[in-house]
């Protein structure tokens, strides 16, 4: 079967979210006997970090590979902080860390809450070296990413490199999506759809290795659907209960609900009953890693069944702290353009 592999959560940069120290909070407290790493460039950050008694793994960006992602992406560089960037280099990081240490890992971002039930000695089962759920035929998501040793991770920075280097619009979704189509790559995904009647080669895509796991993994839509977007994005507002055509969800759900005596989330279709692995928490809604989980997430499944539109939800402090941002920003501009014009006068 093969070493167990190690939990590995990334954040490039000085200050970590909030919502990122909890989740490694309850990582710690859910699952004391595992092996988890956090990865960062930042030392003060790593030191802060090993206070909660997790493994920590410094990274340094070579200039190759920098200079490659920021001349040909064309993203802007000033979206928080060189988020375009950060989420495609944190793949360097993780090939960085395999070589230095030559075990199977499982990656999780940082806004994804694990049930109690994960499989995580299944992940070695897989014929693949590469494993992650697909949000839908174009695009991939490292909610959850098995990468098998450091062979697996240096081919997917890689072939990251060549991909780039011809097409500056790739994010690190599209850029999954075009590794999982790849024959150059041992990829195998991971299930979010449960097995249907539906028999088309889409759906036997997106059900693949479901009989392994005995259950579903969250790109995206589970945890877009039932607890709403970024609020970030939308002026501090999180839309919930929406089905987006590029997400894949069941269609026929009849039921979600957390079992609280074990922390685990069962779906109901019309056809069968499943367990959720995860949930990604795109809202970012802290109350997931806290003791008020039964009660957050039990309205949140229950409100969905009554819901015939879109709800929105709204969070001041979200709203507040990207206006604040956003004005800081604007007075650095000016406070700039403002000492331009002075010198050239």
């Amino acid at each position: 079967m093969g070493q167990s592999p190690v939990v590995v959560f990334v954040h490039l940069g000085n200050t970590l979210p909030r919502y990122a120290k909890m989740n490694l909070q309850y990582f710690k407290k859910e699952f004391p006997n595992r092996i988890v790493w956090f990865i960062s460039d930042s030392s003060d950050l790593l030191r802060e970090i090993q206070t909660l008694g997790v493994n920590t793994y410094h990274f340094s960006l070579n200039t190759i590979d920098k200079d490659i992602y920021y001349k040909h992406l064309n993203h802007p560089a000033r979206f928080r902080e060189g988020f375009w960037f950060k989420t495609i280099l944190r793949f360097n990081a993780l090939a960085n860390f395999q070589n230095d240490n030559n075990i199977p890992i499982i990656h999780l971002e940082n806004d994804v809450w694990l049930s109690s039930d994960f499989p995580f000695d299944k992940f070695n089962l897989l014929a693949a070296s590469i494993a992650y759920p697909l949000l839908n035929e174009s695009q991939g998501i490292a909610s959850v990413m098995y990468l098998k040793d450091s062979n697996a991770s240096q081919k997917l920075i890689d072939l990251f490199r060549e991909i780039v280097a011809n097409d500056g619009t790739h994010t690190d979704m599209t850029l999954l999506g075009e590794v999982s189509r790849d024959k150059q790559i041992n990829f195998e995904p991971l299930p979010t759809l449960p097995p249907e009647n539906d028999t088309s080669p889409t759906h036997r895509l997106f059900s693949a290795n479901f009989d392994l796991f005995n259950g579903c993994f969250d790109a995206a839509a589970y945890g877009v659907y039932f607890l709403g977007t970024d609020p970030r994005n939308s002026k501090g507002f999180s839309e919930l209960y929406v089905r987006r055509i590029q997400h894949n969800l069941p269609t026929n759900i009849e039921s979600i609900n957390y079992v609280s005596h074990n922390a685990t989330v069962e779906v109901q279709t019309a056809n069968r009953s499943y367990n959720l692995f995860c949930i990604h928490n795109h809202s970012k809604n802290l109350q997931i890693w806290t003791e008020k989980r039964e009660k957050f997430l039990g309205s949140r499944f229950e409100n969905a069944k009554s819901s015939l539109d879109m709800s929105r939800k709204f969070y001041p402090k979200v709203f507040l702290s990207e206006l604040s941002k956003y004005l800081f920003r604007r007075t650095i501009d000016f406070l700039k353009l403002f000492h331009l014009t002075s010198n050239r006068n």
